[in-house]
């Protein structure tokens, strides 16, 4: 396969360039400017084709196709091959149809709809016209570009599907050669058919000036193929037909040698030899006889050139001079879009038609019915107006405007020469697709062959069926006649009618009155020339139901306009899907919308709804496994509610026999592997998408572990076996990752009843190898549309605080230090340290709190009457195990009586002592516990160095803002603190030479109003303070803040300012913020885990200030303490 560079870097002139060397080697001296040319010619266009194809690929299948080119022979030659490396020098996986004939028409056109005709998908298509000059043995001696006036050759390279079967390719090389061939007998003799076609046209005109009886169709005649040679019709084939006597009888054989294209093969005619007139079937006599001099019929045989359509004859009859007939001359071909574009009444022939019949009617120009006439005239099908008399069509016309004046079904029939065609004449509103396909099915089995052609044409009140068959049987006259118009009503009774009929099947007398009142007329036409009255009785019900709802509904079903597709019906009520957005959400599900459609409903008396729908394949391009359904069904409407993510590991729905909860367990997984570091989401979300087997076996462990299964090492050893499938090193270590999670996972509410939205998961994470150090005892993760977090516990008996994290890729990261540090922390209260963090997925993150704190009280054991109660209906894996306690952190200060509140609704045997903070505890801001704390270590440094940190005016430098509890309320322990600088993840805060009374008051205040740095008064800040968005490209330093911070440079970005602000010559550093901003020079950044802050975090050897005070627990890593301790 080629790189992505290569594919990046490719075009004409690069693959010329790139091809040059490789096929050196593969020509000799004379063939190498041939092949160099054909192949530039060859893939002027093959962008798409090649890039599929590796260097090597691509120079082997240009020097196969060279020499099948280059070689002498026939002038005509095809092949069809299976390349391989041994035969052409490439392993293809496709198959590869050639050709190499003199350039003309129809070329790739007959040889696509030859490939059709056998159902044999065209892959990619090259077609290159080359200049070449061959010697008399047909040898190559010179290639061009077609300019000029050499000699234009045609080379075909069609790739189709693989055949390894020898007899198929060959049966396919011979029909293309076939084909082939009968487009160089047309276009050879194209001319030639055309000067036929104006001799007749001349000898029809002398006919018309000579003022015999048949002058006036003469002239008709004569003006209609002179339309024809006017780029009406594609010539296809000629041949003259003569009548004479022989022995006394009149006979009719083909005249020799007057035979062109298609039908040149004389012999091939079955009028070859002579056969008495009286022998031949009465339409071949009638069309001879008869007195029509021309006579167009549409033949039953497909043309083998051009285009997949049945081929149209047309005939003139020769008359002598006393107007007996004693020939035919027949042209075969096919009317050009040009003809089908063109209004019936200004085509020749046609229009004398129509003109008779006006004439016949004695209508008056202008008026209401002449114009209606005319129109009827213009909409009838074309194939019908030529191949009908003047009566037929005038009878038509009749029975089209009788049906607008009565509403009645008007069915006529009449005898074509293979069969017999029909036009069914109804009120437009009792037309259904139902109803379409039931009369042509009646009509088949009355003319006891296949149906060779229909029509549809909707007028403003009718619609006009018109269908064409074979058969050998006459057409129904009278009585039988009237039997099949009769039959024919009772099939088209009125949809809405029948609509009622199955609504009241359905819902019974009541409900069904009430929703055809409702839905009579709420479907437009389209919808109802489509639609069944049963499917839309079913989506009548859907509709319902997603009004009420307020919510989409979904079904699914085969639908047979599309081939191999299903169709996917939604219910919209409110505004219709963007196709840009859902789509995305159907490939998720393995899915591929080949096409969609859309009805609008509005019902009587309601709001406008929407069925959508869209016709799909799975990633195979086959139909939906009816099986399959229900999931997903289920699937979608979960996502659309937001109940699951739309991910790759949706299509394991479809392909691993998942229901979207199994799914969604396996994504909990997946995100707690990335929060663990066993890769990205999205890898470890690819691993399992795609290898379907091993997900559906990974589930169905869990799934055996936490219903019950008491044995699930068979389980686990079909999961083994699965991943010998795997082929990548990754995706295996990550598969297996994934399984060592289960099987450690001890509890689970996947089963809890009732079911619930959000899952959680008890991990003995202490036995996980692929958990980064140190490794707690127990976490739970916590996955749901809400919510996404983690509870890490060091021990049975640990506590610590619950927050609201900011990093959603590695919040487990951010918890996993927090938990180190509360170990230490917490060593004097509690034997071991415990810390949970969440993200918020969706709403507030209140609402978020009382979701992930309910998932871990789902999985934790309760004390009732003074024993170990488990939660009900859970499968426990480990000891008994109660303790469960949370206290205030980031973002969750003000939530603990929300934590207490669920604890005394469920029950919980610690009640209000569940979470510490509460209003019947302390108030952890209020009472600035940890910044209290802080200060004492601060106070502690100082006087190690001889200074009072309560009166001297200390400089501090700081991280945080006043709005937070730890920095808010340590930067108002002193009212002598002269902060000159500090920074939040917003903004960076700079007051060069502070007063410390009136900068302390300002910083009250903003404490008190739970305000940002961006909320400081300017009036309170020094000369050259200022305060700046730390996301700032550029900022322009006054004099004073550059001496301050200690830079060259009188500009620097916000990220240069927060390492200046940590980096300061200032008594104190007061950490108070969020993030890890100071690592070991011997320390990497992906060593300490902190992204978002890579780019502004400073090695500790680096600091600059006296002393150090960490209200925040990760603003140093452990190693960093240790550097700046020994610096």
């Amino acid at each position: 396969m080629p790189t992505d560079e290569q594919r990046a870097t490719r075009g004409p002139a690069v693959v010329g360039e790139r091809l040059h060397a490789l096929l050196e080697r593969r020509a000799s001296g004379a063939e190498a400017a041939p092949l160099e040319t054909f192949a530039r010619l060859l893939l002027h266009r093959a962008h798409d084709y090649v890039d599929t194809l590796a260097d090597e690929e691509v120079a082997a299948l240009v020097a196969s196709a060279f020499r099948f080119y280059a070689a002498p022979g026939e002038e005509l030659r095809a092949r069809a091959i299976a390349p391989t490396y041994v035969t052409e020098g490439w392993d293809a996986s496709v198959s590869v149809v050639e050709t190499v004939m003199p350039d003309r028409p129809f070329i790739v056109d007959t040889i696509q709809a030859a490939l059709e005709a056998e159902g044999v998908e065209r892959r990619a298509l090259l077609h290159p016209i080359l200049a070449a000059e061959r010697d008399l043995t047909g040898r190559l001696i010179s290639l061009a570009p077609p300019n000029g006036g050499a000699r234009r050759e045609s080379f075909v390279h069609v790739a189709v599907p693989r055949m390894t079967d020898v007899a198929a390719l060959a049966g396919l090389e011979q029909l293309i050669r076939d084909r082939l061939g009968d487009v160089r007998l047309v276009t050879d003799d194209f001319r030639a058919m055309l000067a036929r076609a104006q001799e007749a046209a001349a000898e029809l005109d002398g006919l018309a000036r000579s003022g015999a009886g048949a002058g006036a169709d003469a002239s008709a005649a004569a003006d209609f193929l002179h339309w024809l040679v006017d780029g009406s019709f594609v010539f296809l084939g000629y041949r003259e037909y003569q009548v004479m006597t022989l022995g006394g009888t009149r006979v009719l054989l083909v005249r020799s040698g007057s035979g062109l294209g298609l039908l040149r093969r004389e012999s091939r005619s079955a009028f070859s030899r002579p056969r008495p007139l009286a022998e031949l079937p009465e339409a071949v006599r009638v069309r001879l006889l008869g007195d029509r001099l021309l006579t167009i019929t549409k033949t039953i045989a497909e043309s083998p050139v051009h285009r997949r359509a049945r081929m149209d004859d047309v005939g003139i009859r020769q008359l002598d001079a006393t107007g007996h007939v004693i020939g035919e001359r027949r042209f075969l071909g096919l009317f050009t879009s040009k003809a089908y574009a063109e209004e019936a009444a200004e085509i020749p022939l046609l229009r004398r038609v129509l003109r008779q019949i006006l004439a016949a009617e004695q209508v008056v120009p202008g008026s209401h019915d002449y114009k209606e006439m005319v129109a009827i005239f213009n909409v009838l099908p074309k194939d019908d107006l030529f191949s009908a008399t003047p009566a037929e069509i005038r009878a038509d016309i009749e029975a089209v405007m009788a049906a607008g004046r009565t509403g009645d079904v008007v069915v006529s029939l009449r005898p074509r020469p293979t069969g017999f065609s029909t036009l069914v004449v109804l009120p437009r509103d009792r037309l259904s697709g139902e109803a379409r396909q039931r009369i042509l099915e009646t009509l088949a089995r009355r003319a006891g062959g296949p149906c060779l052609g229909d029509h549809l044409v909707l007028l403003e009140d009718r619609a006009l069926l018109s269908f064409t068959f074979a058969g050998d049987g006459p057409a129904p006259t009278g009585a039988e006649l009237a039997d099949v118009q009769e039959a024919v009503r009772d099939l088209v009774r009125g949809w809405r009618e029948r609509l009622e009929d199955e609504l009241r099947a359905r819902h019974g007398a009541a409900e069904a009155a009430r929703l055809a009142a409702r839905y009579r007329a709420a479907f437009p036409d389209e919808y109802r020339a489509s639609t069944p009255p049963a499917r839309a009785a079913v989506d009548v019900a859907l509709l319902e139901a997603a009004l009420g709802e307020g919510a989409m509904r979904v079904a699914l079903g085969d639908d047979r306009a599309l081939p191999d597709t299903s169709a996917l019906r939604l219910y919209v009520p409110g505004e219709p899907l963007v196709l840009s957005e859902f789509v995305p959400v159907l490939e998720n599900l393995g899915l591929r919308a080949l096409a969609e459609d859309q009805v609008v409903v509005t019902p009587h008396g309601g709001p406008r709804l929407f069925v959508q729908t869209f016709f799909v394949q799975d990633r195979q391009g086959r139909r939906l496994d009816a099986a399959a359904g229900p999931r997903l069904v289920d699937a979608l409407l979960a996502v659309r509610a937001g109940r699951a993510a739309s991910d790759a590991l949706g299509r394991l729905v479809l392909e691993a026999g998942l229901d979207w909860r199994a799914v969604d367990c396996l994504r909990a997984y997946a995100g707690h592997a990335a929060q663990g570091g066993v890769g990205p989401r999205g890898l470890v979300i690819d691993a399992l998408a795609r290898h379907p087997e091993a997900a559906a076996s990974l589930f169905e462990c869990f799934a055996a572990r936490f219903s019950g299964r008491a044995d699930t090492a068979p389980l686990r050893q079909r999961f083994l076996e699965s991943l010998d499938t795997v082929e990548s090193l990754r995706d295996d270590v990550t598969l297996r990752a994934l399984c060592d999670t289960v099987e450690a996972t001890v509890r689970s509410n996947y089963f809890a009843t009732p079911v619930a939205e959000t899952l959680a998961f008890k991990i003995r994470s202490s036995g996980l190898a692929h958990l980064p150090r140190p490794r707690p005892l127990y976490e739970i993760y916590v996955h749901g549309p809400a919510v996404e977090g983690i509870h890490l516990r060091a021990g049975l008996v640990a506590r610590g605080g619950i927050r609201h994290s900011d990093r959603p890729e590695d919040f487990r990261t951010e918890v996993l230090g927090l938990m180190k540090t509360q170990t230490v922390k917490n060593a004097v209260i509690v034997p071991v340290g415990a810390k949970g963090g969440f993200v918020v997925r969706r709403g507030t993150p209140a609402d978020a709190y009382r979701t992930f704190v309910g998932a871990l009280l789902d999985l934790t054991d309760n004390v009732v009457a003074g024993r170990v109660v488990p939660p009900r209906g859970l499968v426990v894996h480990d000891d008994e195990d109660p303790y469960l306690v949370v206290a205030a952190d980031k973002g969750t200060a003000g939530f603990s009586d929300l934590a207490n509140a669920i604890a005394l609704a469920r029950g919980f045997w610690l009640g209000d002592a569940f979470a510490s903070g509460g209003s019947h505890g302390y108030d952890h801001k209020a009472l600035g516990v940890t910044a209290r704390g802080a200060w004492e270590c601060v106070r502690a440094h100082f006087r190690e160095l001889g200074v009072d940190a309560d009166t001297a005016p200390l400089s501090v430098a700081g991280i945080g803002d006043m709005s937070g509890d730890v920095f808010g309320n340590g930067l108002l322990r002193s009212s002598h603190l002269r902060l000159q600088a500090a920074f939040n993840h917003r903004h960076v805060f700079l007051d060069p030479d502070p007063d410390p009374t009136r900068s302390f008051a300002e910083r009250e205040r903003l404490y008190r109003a739970g305000l940002g740095w961006d909320a400081y008064d300017p009036a309170a800040l020094s000369p050259g303070g200022a305060v700046v968005a730390r996301t700032a490209k550029r900022v322009v330093l006054s004099p004073e803040a550059q001496r301050l911070l200690g830079l060259a440079s009188p500009e620097a970005s916000g990220e240069r300012l927060v390492q200046a602000v940590l980096t300061l010559d200032a008594d104190l550093l007061f950490n108070g913020g969020i993030g890890t901003y100071v690592k070991a020079a011997a320390e990497t950044h992906a060593e300490v885990g902190d992204p978002a802050n890579d780019a502004v975090r400073v090695d500790a050897e680096a600091l600059r200030g006296r002393a150090v005070a960490e209200g925040g627990n990760l603003g140093f890593t452990q190693r960093a303490r240790i550097a700046f301790a020994l610096a």
